[in-house]
């Protein structure tokens, strides 16, 4: 660190920093304005300065090191008699004094009109916490502005990596919603998270704050620490080491341009290709021919011509090509074997329930219209909730069920599939009072459940079968369909 360095930033930015100060005090002092409640208020100012030095994270990278993308500026300041890591060490401090300084100050001011309600403590492990997480982003934005080579195209790096845990989300989840039988309501939210540092600091500070958020998860802490130690490393390799003849030179970097637009293209492709393969719908020309001109105009941002060289087109025909190969070898294989996969996690229940639209003549006979009008028409509804050591030792209601939900996957890679159908059944893992729920597997059916296999699963002192008609909306157990009906 360079005092004389840091004094010139203080100087520089003074009125800037004035400003950010006191409309951060101004605007977190709010809630208390005809107030009754300070600990509530001071609760509701603690998100809104958290909202605001989150996107400070974002803000002071830009502006602390735009210099180096300018030529003029990089030349200047890149020969100063100072040392490259001590006038990295100053930026990144000035930085944390602007972002964490502020909060944790103005944490403290608004602590004291609800310091009767909220303690010391809990103020002193909030401002802990944000130090951490603060200076972890500051760290990796810095990163991602620095691996290009101009503001522009600083400003979309840091965008586009931050996105990335969005892409992979959206990405994998049509791909388990589309290539693995069961699985539409997968849940990738724990995987999204630990990718995204912005994501777990705001989970953990605001569940800090408010523990009705969820709660606070303590290896995130350690993941935000590593993204931090990353985040240095980069921008240690692309300042330090940083030649200044880069600024206002085209992001050719691996980890710029040349990756981003690649990354995104390829995963983009895959999702649309399992869509297009679970759905059986190749149409596909118009939106290969709009993502390629989304292609060909982020080429043009990259390199800064319109440009629609052979090697363009061939690199976007392969990933194409290889997104299709990926989804028809998923979908032909059972998602690569993963339908297969049936899990029972640390609960200690299972609810399964089944819902049917039978005719009562038969109930085992689908009614394959989705918005029927028959009298004959009933609704059967099954809701097993059973510990999972009684359903692993009852065999024949493990082997009916198990059964049915082969007949789901059978079902979802059939030709069958995608007409209207009035028959599911939904796996669920949960603990003993039905509050958390895991491993969700949902199955359309193209078959009910057999009489003699009902007759099976109601014999299980944990399931409830009931039947019910449109014409009198009354409500009967199988039992006492059968002895009414005999079928």
């Amino acid at each position: 660190m360079n005092k004389n360095y840091l004094k010139y930033l203080f100087k520089n930015y003074r009125i800037g920093l004035v400003f950010y100060a006191v409309l951060f005090l101004c605007i977190a002092g709010t809630p208390f304005i005809g107030s009754n409640n300070p600990g509530g208020s001071y609760s509701a100012a603690v998100e809104i300065m958290l909202a605001m030095s989150f996107a400070m994270t974002f803000v002071m990278p830009v502006i602390l090191f735009a210099f180096v993308h300018r030529r003029r500026s990089a030349d200047l300041f890149l020969a100063l008699p100072i040392s490259r890591k001590d006038q990295l060490l100053t930026n990144l401090l000035f930085a944390l004094i602007t972002v964490v300084g502020i909060f944790c100050l103005g944490n403290l001011i608004i602590w004291i009109p609800a310091a009767a309600y909220v303690s010391f403590t809990d103020v002193m492990r909030m401002c802990a916490a944000a130090t951490l997480c603060f200076t972890s982003l500051i760290l990796i934005h810095s990163a991602w502005y620095l691996i290009a080579n101009n503001i522009f195209d600083g400003v979309v790096m840091i965008g586009a990596w931050s996105a990335i845990p969005l892409l992979l989300y959206f990405t994998i989840s049509e791909f388990t919603g589309s290539m693995i039988a069961g699985r539409s309501s997968f849940s990738l939210y724990e995987i999204s998270m630990s990718l995204s540092p912005l994501a777990m600091s705001v989970r953990n500070l605001f569940s800090i704050n408010d523990i009705t958020n969820g709660g606070v998860v303590p290896a995130y802490f350690v993941l935000i620490l590593l993204w931090g130690v990353i985040g240095a490393l980069g921008v240690w390799k692309h300042f330090v080491r940083r030649k200044s003849e880069r600024a206002e030179q085209l992001s050719d970097d691996p980890l710029a341009y040349p990756l981003i637009i690649n990354f995104y293209a390829l995963f983009i492709l895959i999702a649309i290709a399992c869509a297009a393969v679970s759905e059986r719908s190749f149409e596909l020309i118009s939106i290969y021919l709009s993502l390629l001109f989304i292609y060909v105009v982020a080429q043009f941002v990259y390199r800064r011509k319109i440009r629609v060289s052979v090697k363009t087109l061939v690199t976007f025909g392969a990933m194409s090509l290889a997104a299709l190969i990926f989804a028809l070898a998923a979908f032909n294989t059972q998602g690569f074997g993963l339908a297969q996969r049936y899990t029972i996690d640390d609960n200690t229940h299972l609810h399964i329930s089944y819902n049917a639209m039978v005719y009562r003549d038969d109930l085992s006979r689908l009614v394959a219209r989705k918005y029927p009008t028959d009298g004959d028409i009933v609704w059967i509804n099954m809701d097993l909730f059973i510990p999972v050591k009684d359903y692993e030792a009852d065999e024949p209601l493990n082997s009916v069920l198990e059964k049915t939900r082969q007949n789901g996957i059978a079902y979802f890679y059939s030709d069958e599939r995608g007409a209207d159908i009035n028959c599911v059944i939904d796996f669920n893992n949960c603990d003993h009072n039905r509050q958390k729920y895991s491993n969700d597997y949902y199955y359309a059916l193209n078959e009910a459940i057999s009489l003699e296999d009902l007759k099976v699963i109601d014999s299980s002192p944990f399931s409830q079968i009931t039947l019910q008609t449109y014409e009198d909306d009354r409500t009967w157990t199988l039992k006492q369909w059968l002895e009414r009906n005999g079928n």
